[in-house]
């Protein structure tokens, strides 16, 4: 028989993380300090509700395919399949996750149009302020239910 093993938050400031209910939270850290597996953890939150949309921004396409990796390893235990030609996993229930680069801040505009409840930033300092402060105008949904969530990371020993 084989055994499922889950994820689950580190003590102390990645947990502190997950667990926050506030509409926004930045986590600032190390490199090598869990800052994208909270990120993908967090989304977790209202999985099993059909309209949960998030989005995952990275800066730059490579850094992008280490959050990939990272996803391989917790979402498929939770019946997620990917769809690599759209960057997208999809929960049993219907909830998605798009996970995407901005290499320049107006690629942000590809996005009009869409509804997101949860967005998400790994390495925030890496984007401008225009883009993050436009997707809040993404951040909606019919369901009230959802709790409409902004994440960000950031690494203290980045430029």
């Amino acid at each position: 028989m084989s055994q499922v093993s889950i994820m689950r938050p580190q003590e102390g400031r990645q947990w502190d993380f997950v667990a926050s209910e506030a509409d926004e939270c930045f986590y600032l850290g190390k490199a090598g300090g869990g800052k994208s597996q909270a990120l993908l953890m967090d989304f977790l939150y209202d999985i099993d509700k059909p309209l949960h949309n998030g989005i995952l921004f990275r800066k730059r396409y490579q850094d992008l395919e280490d959050l990939i990796h990272k996803a391989h390893q917790i979402y498929p235990a939770l019946g997620a399949t990917w769809t690599a030609q759209k960057h997208l996993w999809t929960f049993p229930s219907g909830a998605r996750l798009w996970m995407t680069y901005l290499e320049r801040d107006t690629d942000v505009y590809s996005w009009l149009g869409w509804e997101f409840t949860w967005i998400g930033w790994d390495e925030l300092p890496q984007f401008g302020k225009m883009p993050y402060l436009f997707m809040f105008s993404r951040l909606r949904c019919s369901d009230q239910s959802i709790h409409k969530r902004v994440r960000a990371t950031g690494n203290m020993d980045g430029p």
